[in-house]
């Protein structure tokens, strides 16, 4: 076994220094396995330039801050998830009302067609009405009109008949007094006289009776 040696960080410090400053004077710009050779120095001089115990102290507040910012994480991450569930419900819910006000777009749609389609039907009827209300209303007119001369002549005849019946009326009174007064003459007069009376009488009568 080969014995081992206590550690002299300090010489092995100056070594790595060394050698880092040797390559960054041969090398400018150092390929990726060079680059990585050199941050490996650089890493062990920083581990053995820090105290074992402040290290450690740092690597275990780090894991501390690691865990809380984990915790964090995983907690935002169950907040998430949760908000995602919640907004995956709220969505459905959302599609549901859409389709919903779809349905009810597309039945308002057809309300609208067939209410359209029944207004033109009345407004067909409507013109339908009013033609056949000015053919009425002319037909009234020209009724009215017959009405009016019908009366018109009707008060006429009533009044010619009216004057006929006057007319009769003195005839009639006319031919009673005149067969009253041949009647006092027929037992004084001669049956000539008595046939002229009533030759006269009957001449009165055909006067009286004609219109």
């Amino acid at each position: 076994m080969i014995k081992q040696r206590p550690l002299d960080k300090d010489k092995v410090i100056l070594k790595i220094e060394a050698n880092i400053k040797w390559w960054q004077k041969l090398i400018q710009s150092p390929p990726p396995e060079i680059k990585q050779l050199m941050d490996g120095f650089h890493a062990l001089k920083e581990a053995l330039t820090t105290d074992p115990q402040s290290l450690a102290a740092g690597l275990t507040s780090k894991r501390t801050q690691l865990d809380s910012k984990v915790a964090a994480i995983k907690k935002a991450q169950d907040t998430v998830s949760a908000a995602c569930a919640s907004m995956t419900e709220i969505t459905a819910c959302f599609e549901e009302q859409l389709e919903s006000r779809e349905l009810q777009m597309q039945q308002r749609l057809t309300l609208i067609q067939e209410l359209k389609s029944q207004l033109q039907q009345l407004r067909s009827q409507l013109e339908l009405a009013e033609e056949a209300h000015t053919q009425e209303s002319g037909s009234r007119d020209q009724a009215a009109r017959c009405l009016k001369q019908h009366e018109q002549r009707l008060k006429e005849a009533n009044d010619l008949q009216s004057q006929l019946e006057r007319a009769s009326k003195q005839g009639q009174d006319q031919a009673r007094s005149l067969a009253q007064a041949i009647g006092r003459f027929t037992d004084q007069d001669s049956s000539g006289l008595t046939a002229h009376a009533q030759s006269l009488l009957q001449f009165f009568l055909a006067c009286s009776s004609d219109p």
